[in-house]
């Protein structure tokens, strides 16, 4: 299958999560892992991207991760169709299978704690979802802010949220959507331990190593106008982010 032909150190198996039979991919093992880690997709779907994330979390941090795959299954191969499957998703109902996944690895996988990590549609989703489920601990956010969502009522737990200076997506990840997160997150329950972090040169999608489904970081910025991948600024990223789960997972 496409989605298991992603070449990885740790184990990695396709597991269906009940009673909402959430198809699954999960890294690691929770007998090795007391940290629980929900890594969450960008609009592209269950990518070799985001599959390459979750086998550095689960290697770097010593963690047991689930990636569900919210399109059951389906990829965006281009811009458009993954706009129509982002689009077609009811993120309510993708928040509530996130709790579900955080309920699963706490009860069934005995982890202590669970932390959300996401990446454009997945990063609003961390911040939703996370937030909306007491099974999540922390949550993670890579340039996606939800929309509608009153940040200063229901975040009550620690959030990372990091953007690139140059993120061009106004309304969602743009710079003025980071500051403005960032002046919400001060006044919300959990506002001590709540950071919003821009980094300079880079805008949407800066985490991403490879421009796939692109065939290179110029075709993508032509198209979507990003700017390319800048090696420095994506390990300072993920460098934060292991200090926040290490904090709080």
């Amino acid at each position: 299958s496409g989605i298991l032909a992603h070449a990885t150190k740790r184990d990695m198996n396709r597991i269906t999560i009940s009673p909402l039979k959430i198809p699954a991919v999960e890294f690691g093992s929770s007998k090795e892992s007391k940290r629980g880690l929900i890594c969450i997709q960008e609009w592209w779907g269950v990518n070799s991207g985001i599959l390459a994330h979750a086998e550095k979390l689960s290697n770097d941090f010593d963690a047991y991760v689930v990636v569900p795959d919210l399109y059951k299954g389906k990829i965006g191969v281009d811009k458009e169709e993954a706009s129509h499957l982002m689009n077609q998703m009811d993120f309510m109902n993708a928040a509530k299978e996130i709790g579900e996944v955080a309920k699963y690895m706490k009860e069934t996988k005995n982890v202590e704690k669970v932390g959300t990590i996401g990446f454009c549609m997945g990063g609003a989703l961390s911040l939703l979802g996370g937030c909306t489920s007491d099974d999540v601990d922390a949550c993670v956010v890579f340039y996606g802010v939800p929309s509608g969502f009153d940040v200063e009522a229901n975040v009550k737990k620690p959030v990372l949220a990091n953007f690139g200076e140059l993120d061009n997506l106004e309304g969602f990840s743009s710079k003025k959507d980071a500051t403005e997160l960032e002046e919400k997150l001060k006044q919300c329950p959990a506002s001590g331990d709540c950071e919003v972090i821009l980094y300079p040169g880079v805008g949407h999608a800066f985490m991403n190593a490879k421009p796939d489904p692109y065939e290179s970081f110029e075709a993508r910025e032509k198209s979507q106008g990003f700017a390319p991948y800048d090696e420095t600024q994506a390990n300072e990223a993920w460098k934060n982010v292991k200090t926040f789960f290490e904090k709080y997972v």
